[in-house]
């Protein structure tokens, strides 16, 4: 039964870890956007958000 605790709070701290990461990721993004030339902006945050969601979701 300990094991199993150990795993899943472990599996459970790499999932924070992840969230975090991509908390950080995307306010990095607005940033990003938000220091740009409005012509250039929202389209390297739709790039960046594209490539994300590939990563996430592959084929």
């Amino acid at each position: 039964m300990h094991l199993w605790r150990a795993i899943t709070n472990g599996l459970v701290a790499l999932a924070q870890q992840h969230n975090e990461g991509l908390r950080a990721y995307w306010d990095q993004l607005i940033r990003d956007a938000d220091t740009e030339p409005a012509e250039h902006g929202s389209n390297k945050l739709g790039r960046r958000a594209a490539t994300l969601w590939l990563l996430n979701h592959p084929p």
